[in-house]
């Protein structure tokens, strides 16, 4: 049908081109769709076409110019100098001049000279004064021997001997306040925990420093073999200081003042721990208890010589080789000439003294001379033991045999005297003169007077 519909249209087609165009036709209807057609067949796939050439390189592009530097930062700064500081007391020979003199000295030397007595002395009762490091804890923690707390790290693993960092804060902030001194505080009295030595004028003075240990360090001291060296009989007293003359006291050893009661001395009347008994010499101070200091007398007035003054704290020394072979010292005046006029001095054959001095310190030897006499005559003290003018420790006489025990608490059965306790006290300060070794000149006025009232005791017996 539709094939035929198709031929006619163009039959009309071919009779319309040969006869007169007509009018346009009105269009008639869509005739219906016709068939699909048959697919075509596939067409042969095109030759691959040849591969271009490579293009040329192109010309490498210049290089661009260096940028300009950049201008320097400005300098810093300058740190402060790591050994500026140092020159406040390592200037020129400041400290070389103080460690010569200190060289010389006893605490540098040891009491034997040998410059090991610290290592020797690494004990709980002797490093306090004896080492660098018991000083220092001692200081630190205000131990003075008189409490119960003696808990002294002694011995130290590591001991040195006193040096400039005992008495000094040396190397702590690198300034002048290196210099400072340690230890300038009032000083409670060892044998006497009721009196303490204060300070010199408003501020702290340095002779505090030597006297935390040049001090007498009591046979009765708290804490320290109280009743290993005396015992007093009367139950109501606990120590030699508080017991009336009558009481009576067992005595188990030799009571002194461990060799170091000068600044007890210095300090004089009230304040030294020795027994101030009465008798016919009022208690007094002399001047040099007011006017003058160890650091005055001891390190004042140096000398030519690096063996007296300065950091050697000696007052004595020797002029030159010659005299140190004799074993003769001099007085180093200039020390005393801060006070003494020119007219007090006098020079003698290799040495020098004042006269007052030498009066001073003949009259104190014999005062002593006649309470060791008394002691000995009531068979207190062997004869044996003052040989060369010695002081014998109290013994153990046994009227039978006529021979002295030393006295012992550690010994079985132990050996001990009972005496009335002024006997005990009037050995004592006979110990506190002879162990000042100054023979008086620290305090005369005091020490003839505890000296002459003690004998003035000793003759009622």
């Amino acid at each position: 049908m539709k094939k035929n519909f198709i031929y006619l249209l163009c039959t009309v087609a071919l009779l319309a081109g040969c006869v007169k165009e007509g009018p346009q036709g009105t269009q008639g209807p869509a005739g219906p769709s016709g068939l699909a057609g048959i697919n075509g067949t596939n067409g042969i796939n095109g030759t691959n076409g040849t591969s271009g050439k490579d293009g040329k390189d192109g010309t490498d592009g210049t290089n661009g110019t260096n940028g300009t530097n950049g201008l320097n930062g400005k300098d810093g700064i300058n740190g402060t100098n790591g050994v500026a500081s140092c020159s406040e007391c390592h200037k020129g020979d400041k400290i070389l001049a103080k460690q010569t003199q200190y060289n010389t000295s006893v605490h540098a030397l040891g009491e034997d000279g040998s410059g090991n007595y610290a290592y020797s002395k690494n004990q709980t009762f002797c490093a306090g004064c004896h080492t660098n490091e018991g000083f220092n804890q001692r200081i630190m923690t205000g131990e003075n021997f008189i409490a119960d707390s003696l808990n002294h790290a002694a011995p130290y693993s590591v001991v040195s001997v006193i040096s400039c960092y005992t008495c000094h804060n040396i190397h702590t902030k690198y300034d002048s306040t290196d210099l400072a001194l340690k230890g300038t505080g009032p000083i409670t009295v060892m044998a006497d925990s009721t009196a303490t030595i204060s300070q010199l004028g408003t501020n702290p003075d340095a002779s505090n420093v030597c006297i935390n240990c040049h001090q007498s360090r009591p046979f009765y001291m708290k804490g320290y073999l109280t009743k290993a060296v005396v015992d007093v009989t009367n139950p109501a007293v606990s120590k030699l200081k508080n017991a009336a003359n009558t009481d009576s006291v067992d005595l188990y050893s030799a009571i002194n003042t461990h060799d170091g009661p000068q600044g007890n001395l210095w300090a004089g009347v009230g304040k030294s721990g020795a027994y101030e008994l009465a008798g016919s010499v009022s208690y007094s101070n002399h001047y040099h208890n007011s006017l003058s200091s160890c650091i005055q007398c001891h390190m004042q007035g140096l000398p030519t010589q690096n063996n007296a003054g300065g950091h050697s704290f000696s007052t004595m020394y020797y002029k030159n080789t010659t005299d140190q072979a004799a074993g003769i010292k001099s007085l180093n005046q200039n020390a005393c000439k801060q006070c003494h006029a020119v007219s007090d001095f006098v020079a003698g054959t290799g040495t020098a003294v004042m006269p007052k001095m030498v009066a001073e310190q003949a009259t104190v030897k014999s005062l002593m001379l006649q309470l060791q006499t008394l002691l000995v005559n009531k068979n207190y003290i062997s004869p044996a033991d003052t040989v060369k003018g010695a002081i014998g420790s109290l013994k153990a006489y046994n009227p039978t045999t006529k021979k002295y025990t030393s006295l012992s608490y550690t010994t079985t059965p132990k050996v001990k005297i009972r005496v009335p306790a002024v006997v005990a006290k009037v050995f004592y300060n006979l110990q506190f003169i002879y162990h000042d070794n100054s023979l008086g000149i620290h305090n005369p006025n005091y020490a003839k007077a505890i000296l002459q009232n003690s004998i003035d005791v000793a003759k009622t017996w």
